[in-house]
């Protein structure tokens, strides 16, 4: 084969393994860059536990309880950065329930 019909291949691979990453990241930020009626940028963990590929709300608690530690370690205070709020969701049986959400305002971005 020749050298530059093989550049091409990779070139062309390249555009598009960097579109790949550009739309994971535009689709990344709109998740995560939320205002609230202040302005004040959130996210929902819940919300970034998905985007994040976590199965379990359990594993991603402790990374969040990993990062709320790195915020006390750092003298950071972890209500600047973390937020405890609940939210109602309906179970598939029907029945509404209470679930814990964080909001994570921006301790490491």
């Amino acid at each position: 084969m020749d050298w530059k019909w093989r550049w091409r291949g990779i070139w062309r691979s390249w555009v598009l393994i960097n579109q790949e990453i550009q739309q994971h990241k535009q689709t990344f930020d709109q998740a995560i860059h939320q205002l609230d009626d202040s302005g004040i940028e959130y996210c929902l963990a819940r919300e970034l536990m998905t985007l994040l590929e976590y199965d379990r709300w359990e594993n991603f608690r402790n990374t969040l309880d990993e990062a709320k530690t790195a915020c006390e370690n750092s003298k950071v205070p972890v209500s600047d950065h973390f937020r405890d709020t609940t939210k109602m969701v309906k179970l598939r049986s029907g029945v509404d329930r209470q679930t814990m959400y964080f909001w994570g305002m921006g301790y490491g971005s």
